[in-house]
């Protein structure tokens, strides 16, 4: 792969995103605690896909996988030649 995946503003401002919409839609469980990762397939059209939440409180997951494909589309992967690719993405503590 010549190009990784990359969500609009970077890393962070997925991070940020996601953050400030958990705690929009779901105050009452979101702990600033609680250490969240996920592992997504990243598509070639730029939707993200296979999302995989590890968390220790295993009732947010699939609050946090609704958030996710609410978001904004990444821009894919690219190959040597410089066409769009399937890439499994895994980012580290999304809360922290």
């Amino acid at each position: 792969m010549e190009i990784q995946p990359s969500y609009p503003g970077g890393v962070d401002a997925f991070r940020s995103t996601l953050y400030k919409m958990l705690k929009e839609s779901y105050t009452n469980i979101i702990s600033e605690t609680e250490t969240i990762e996920v592992t997504i397939v990243i598509e070639k059209d730029g939707t993200a896909s296979n999302i995989n939440v590890d968390c220790r409180n295993k009732g947010w997951i699939p609050y946090v996988i609704k958030a996710i494909k609410a978001m904004p589309k990444w821009n894919p992967g690219l190959n040597s030649d410089y066409d769009p690719v399937r890439v499994k993405y895994e980012i580290g503590n999304i809360i922290g």
